[in-house]
């Protein structure tokens, strides 16, 4: 029997059929083997800013994070292990799987992927990080992401990290990082990976 590798994907709701189309389109249309057939499992959220955000937040409302939000913030390690302990063994015990399993999320639940990626690094082969906003939590969760990217062997794991060109017109990478405004903290935040 033919096993598969697993993508997981958070958001699976909204982007399921994108996904698919593009996995399909790499693997098998037109003689393309660029990634391997695979199975995908969309993964929907009932409260994304509390199952995406990793960490509690304190109010930030230069970032529109009130009180309201930041209360139910920070359930993230609850839905991870949701994942790791309910969901994969079901996926396995289901389905023809291979061990090789990716997590791709885009957006809040791109904090999703670097959390996974340095506290349950042995959970996924690869992480595909959308557009994270490594913002979160007055940019405490970008400091942790450094520490532990700098600090921590993740030999056979791969990251693929997108950003989306959120600039104003005429703005370069270099006047981005010296810029301090609201309007840019977003890719500067993911620009700060280094």
């Amino acid at each position: 029997m033919q096993r598969y590798p697993v993508a997981y994907l958070l958001d699976g709701d909204a982007h399921f059929y994108s996904v698919v189309g593009m996995i399909q389109q790499l693997s098998q249309v037109n003689g393309n083997t660029i990634c391997p057939e695979m199975i995908i499992v969309g993964i929907p959220n009932t409260d994304r800013n509390r199952d995406l955000t990793p960490t509690h937040s304190d109010v930030d409302r230069s970032m529109g994070i009130d009180s309201s939000f930041s209360k139910i913030s920070g359930g993230g390690k609850q839905f991870m292990a949701f994942i790791e302990n309910e969901l994969m063994p079901y996926i396995n015990s289901t389905y023809p799987t291979q061990p090789y399993k990716s997590l791709i999320v885009h957006s809040f639940g791109g904090l999703m992927v670097m959390d996974a990626l340095a506290n349950h690094t042995k959970m996924f082969n690869s992480y595909i990080c959308i557009d994270p906003g490594m913002w979160w939590d007055k940019m405490n969760f970008l400091k942790a992401s450094e520490k532990a990217l700098n600090e921590k062997n993740f030999e056979g794991k791969t990251l693929y990290l997108g950003i989306a060109n959120t600039m104003e017109e005429g703005m370069d990478i270099k006047e981005v990082q010296k810029d301090s405004s609201i309007e840019t903290r977003q890719i500067r935040s993911i620009l700060a990976l280094d």
